[in-house]
């Protein structure tokens, strides 16, 4: 699967440097970017709730470990919210 995965990722463009070799996902600043954009967008809306949070932390989790340059001093939450706030 993973090399199916390099595959489609080379064939969009992607640099073999941002591709995951054991997974075959990409690392990109693109793909990260993305990832990020779609977790601001699940808190702002109706019914986020601290049950998503693991999938959250989960997610920052992956990327942290993969590329630390790109999570360090990075909110993924929009704005200002905390657990406080409830995000």
């Amino acid at each position: 699967m993973a090399d199916a995965r390099i595959a489609l990722c080379v064939a969009q463009g992607n640099a073999l440097d941002d591709i995951d070799p054991a997974s075959g996902y990409s690392l990109s600043r693109e793909s990260y970017e993305r990832v990020r954009q779609s977790w601001r967008n699940q808190a702002k809306q109706p019914g986020w709730s601290e049950y998503l949070r693991p999938d959250l932390e989960k997610a920052i989790a992956y990327w942290a470990e993969r590329r630390p340059e790109f999570t360090e001093g990075d909110d993924w939450l929009p704005g200002p919210a905390t657990k406080e706030d409830g995000l």
